[in-house]
């Protein structure tokens, strides 16, 4: 069962280029849940009490069964019904890592592979793109009236290998290696300066969203602060190296990049006259005059008439989508949900120094700032990075050696969880 979920997991980890991928992704995930209901009924197996955390997917996949039911009253489209945020079907994944006990070890291990093999892929899709070629990822047009040379949700895996080599190079992981096993290509990928480069290149000049320049920012001047916040490191001159000579190329292939128009194109994105910041606030206005206590349901469109795809339900606000298709009531459950997320992630880190901790913290967060202009909060892969960061922040999937402290530091990294679990208990 665990080699399934891993291989699901792969399956909706990956950018593959394929018109109708993303079905495939749907169906396989969906044999894997009826795979997993059947060996529950057949052969149930005690997973121990139930954690305080362990309600946060569950708490999405009400959600969206309340939205569904909500269109479905209101007699919204009912093919809008089933497109409308479909990847939060996908929160059930926490379950099976849960009763499956997956290690945690596989799961950084899949993990870091997607993104080795999604960068691989982006450059492919980008050089193809650039040289006159036609795939559905390359050259989107975009509404500033620049090009991309490549874009994807699936962007958010080298957020997390930027965040573990980030962390790793400021000397805040001293034991990251044993969890990556003897796989050198992974080694290499935390540790060296050169792919710190060419992640940084996918994840900042590829797609040239102003959410990922904003995480990549945040990421390499919000990591030191937290480590020296924190007392684990102090001044480390090989991050530093690494960060100044990175941002350097970083800049200057942005000044030289025909397809982006260099420094103009850097500007424009933030500034608030471009033109996709405007169309932004036009929709954000259009969806706030229609926010409701209990929301309009999956599939609504505006009232208004005020669309931006065919179907009419789709928007690049994505959090002011959410609260108009699930009220303010519902969504207000689900930020609040992000927030434990990022909180717990933080306080686990503080405690223990682990790349579990690190990872579950990039991909708690990596995918929220991106997804605020963008329609892919719930986007497969952010739904799968977030069920793995709960399950990292839940302390399960430890092997023996991970409970007795070697790796994770003295308590270890499940002992810390528990002992954070119980305070948050208290404090409730």
């Amino acid at each position: 069962m665990q080699t399934l979920t891993k291989f699901v997991l792969l399956t909706i980890l990956l950018a593959v280029p394929l018109e109708n991928y993303v079905y495939f992704g749907y169906a396989v995930y969906v044999g894997l849940v009826a795979i997993f209901l059947f060996t529950q009924l057949v052969l149930p197996r005690d997973v121990g009490p139930v954690r305080g955390i362990d309600i946060i997917p569950g708490l999405f996949l009400v959600c969206w069964t309340y939205g569904l039911i909500l269109g479905l009253y209101y007699q919204n489209d009912q093919g809008s019904i089933i497109r409308n945020f479909a990847g939060m079907v996908c929160y059930g994944l926490y379950y099976v890592f849960k009763y499956t006990d997956m290690p945690v070890q596989a799961l950084i291990r899949v993990m870091l592979w997607a993104g080795i093999l999604n960068i691989t892929i982006g450059f492919s899709i980008g050089a193809f793109g650039v040289s006159g070629g036609d795939i559905s990822f390359a050259k989107v047009d975009i509404l500033s009236g620049q090009s991309r040379a490549f874009y994807s949700a699936h962007v958010s895996l080298a957020f997390c290998i930027l965040t573990a080599s980030v962390f790793c190079s400021l000397g805040a992981l001293p034991r990251w290696k044993e969890l990556l096993g003897s796989s050198r290509l992974l080694h290499w990928v935390i540790s060296s300066d050169i792919a710190f480069f060419i992640a940084s290149v996918y994840y900042v000049l590829l797609p040239f969203g102003k959410g990922f320049i904003l995480n990549y920012i945040i990421l390499i001047v919000g990591a030191p602060m937290l480590c020296f916040a924190t007392g684990k490191v102090k001044f480390n001159f090989k991050y530093y190296r690494r960060v100044i000579v990175t941002m350097a190329a970083l800049v200057i292939a942005a000044m030289s990049s025909e397809s982006s128009s260099g420094l103009y194109a850097l500007t424009d994105n933030f500034s608030v006259e471009s033109t996709g910041n405007s169309i932004r606030r036009e929709q954000s206005e259009a969806l706030r005059e229609e926010f409701s206590i209990f929301g309009a349901g999956l599939g609504a469109s505006l009232k208004n008439r005020y669309e931006r795809d065919v179907r009419g339900y789709g928007f690049e606000q994505s959090y002011e989508n959410v609260i108009h298709k699930f009220g303010i009531a519902f969504s207000s459950v689900l930020f609040l949900a992000y927030a434990f997320t990022l909180f717990a992630a933080l306080r686990v880190f503080i405690v223990e120094e682990s790349l579990a901790s690190v990872l579950a913290l990039s991909a708690g967060f990596g995918f929220l700032i991106p997804s605020a202009g963008n329609p892919m909060l719930y986007a497969t892969v952010h739904v799968a990075l977030h069920c793995i960061s709960l399950y990292f922040i839940s302390g399960r999937g430890q092997v023996s050696h991970l409970r007795s402290g070697r790796i994770m530091g003295r308590r270890g990294f499940g002992q810390a969880h528990s002992r954070m679990s119980s305070n948050i208990s208290s404090e409730r």
